[in-house]
């Protein structure tokens, strides 16, 4: 392991004692055992700031949580088919549990999507994203009902906007709430 690596999962300990680990604690920390500072952390990972540190940090500690006990499950779960068969108890509730944790993962994995700053000034995707939502609202009054996919696609394609994939992704709403939220959105707009 080498000491980046080991710095690492030292700051992971460390976040999991005291989640609100400053700055000035960990430099302390890491002087005195020979780690990285937090800067040099923060220049590693390419992030802006400490708190994005400890975010990814947490991140990786989160999904390495997760695919640990989803692997005991999984291996509890192929002892119980062999010792009871497939349509045991045991056998559905290990499987329900696999598939709680498996929901638990793409739940946090789609929260943590939609906090990043897709909107913010200066984020060429959150402005492409803003101004193919501005479009679909237009659209949306222009043909007096929200448009099909394929209709938006087409008229995303004439004019350089997001299709409604790449919209729905960044949104984190399907097509058909995404439709709810313009309609909406309009219908404020005209009260």
């Amino acid at each position: 392991m080498n000491v980046y690596e080991f710095t690492l999962n030292e700051l992971k300990r460390q976040l999991r004692k005291d989640e609100n680990l400053t700055r000035e604690q960990w430099d302390i920390f890491a002087q005195q055992q020979s780690l990285f500072s937090s800067i040099t952390i923060q220049a590693h990972m390419s992030v802006d700031s400490w708190e994005e540190v400890k975010d990814k940090a947490f991140d990786s500690f989160y999904e390495k949580a997760i695919t640990r006990k989803i692997r005991k499950l999984r291996k509890k779960l192929n002892e119980s088919i062999e010792k009871y068969g497939i349509d045991s108890k045991q056998v559905r509730r290990y499987s329900d549990e696999i598939d709680i944790l498996i929901n638990s993962y793409y739940k946090y994995e789609k929260d943590e999507m939609l906090n990043r700053k897709f909107y913010e000034k200066g984020n060429m995707m959150g402005e492409a994203y803003n101004e193919s939502y501005e479009n679909l609202c237009n659209l949306t009054i222009d043909l007096r009902q929200f448009p099909t996919v394929a209709v938006w696609n087409d008229y995303a394609k004439r004019t350089n906007c997001l299709n409604n994939v790449s919209m729905s992704y960044i949104s984190g709403l399907n097509w058909h709430k995404l439709e709810s939220k313009v309609i909406n959105e309009i219908n404020n707009k005209k009260i």
